[in-house]
């Protein structure tokens, strides 16, 4: 879902720059970078019941 909510992020960014998209401008839109602005991160937040 993380890998997910980020390339779709990034393919809107794409989209929204259009003509104006600098070279190598797409490639520092990574999971990280999304993480650094605040989007939260599923991966490793779930933690389920120990087994009885």
């Amino acid at each position: 879902m993380d890998r997910y909510s980020a390339w779709r992020l990034k393919r809107l960014l794409i989209k929204k720059r259009g003509r104006n998209l600098r070279a190598g401008q797409a490639d520092r839109w990574s999971r990280t970078w999304f993480h650094d602005q605040g989007l939260h991160q599923l991966m490793g937040t779930i933690r389920y019941p120990k087994a009885a």
